[in-house]
């Protein structure tokens, strides 16, 4: 691996050749190790009741119901993803997924902030190159806490990929924020990472260090670098194709989230 061509390339363009390159490896875990915590004592849904109870509990939207707007949306946008034409459903699945963070599940409480689409860039083999995660969620000092990276279903191959590309950029640009107030360079940053595929989301935790960051600067082979994420069911292709369409799926999925908050 240390004999791999290393070349400069935008995150979109992340595949796994890449994470050879820079000896980053995938090693999966079970979902209490990822948590830290047994699912035993996994905190109760922070969204309304109402909208717990309707949207854990209806495959699609219960008709005769006065329906919150949040809830109304969720049941829109999901079926918006997986109704509509594959060559603009991406979008979709952003739109989807920053309305299940935000009004539904607030992620973005208290005093955090949910963007679409930042332009975030780093080095990589001598060149400033950039990486354009789907969705990213910034605390109140604007550091960043969450990266999502979304893609069409049965086209994950390469999301992985580009999902480390954005968790360095992140690094370079909370990096870069740091040192230009005069603060001591970041060593080591945890991330947490989702990767979507249409309405499965998958959960990652994404340790960048400094060696990892020059290694790729310089387009080097370093000491080995792992990225770590659960498998939320056991029929990983069946949850790919159907995400959280079954109520089963969904109240696990929404769990993870709640859990997800915990590493935040």
């Amino acid at each position: 691996m240390a004999n791999l061509i290393r070349s400069a390339k935008s995150g979109s363009e992340w595949t796994s050749n890449d994470l050879d390159a820079f000896n980053i490896q995938i090693e999966t875990v079970d979902v209490h190790e990822f948590f830290g915590i047994p699912l035993s004592h996994r905190p109760a849904l922070r969204a309304e009741p109402s909208i717990g109870s309707i949207i854990l509990d209806h495959v699609n939207a219960p008709v005769g119901l006065n329906l919150s707007r949040e809830v109304r949306l969720f049941f829109r946008l999901l079926r918006d993803v997986v109704t509509r034409d594959d060559t603009a459903q991406e979008s979709f699945v952003d739109d989807f997924f920053l309305h299940l963070l935000g009004p539904v599940l607030r992620f973005d409480e208290p005093d955090r902030v949910l963007h679409q689409r930042e332009n975030f860039h780093f080095i990589m083999c001598g060149k400033l190159v950039d990486a354009r995660p789907n969705i990213v969620l910034h605390d109140s000092e604007n550091r960043i806490l969450l990266l999502v990276q979304d893609k069409r279903p049965f086209s994950q191959g390469q999301v992985e990929p580009q999902l480390v590309a954005s968790a360095l950029a992140a690094f370079h640009t909370d990096d870069s924020r740091r040192t230009a107030v005069g603060l001591q360079p970041m060593l080591v940053e945890r991330y947490v990472g989702i990767v979507m595929i249409g309405v499965a989301p998958r959960f990652y935790k994404i340790v960048i260090t400094r060696a990892l960051v020059d290694a790729v600067r310089h387009g080097q082979f370093p000491a080995v670098e792992r990225l770590v994420l659960p498998i939320p069911t056991p029929n990983v292709n069946d949850y790919l194709r159907e995400g959280m369409l079954p109520l089963l799926n969904r109240r696990v999925c929404f769990q993870c989230l709640e859990l997800l908050k915990t590493l935040l």
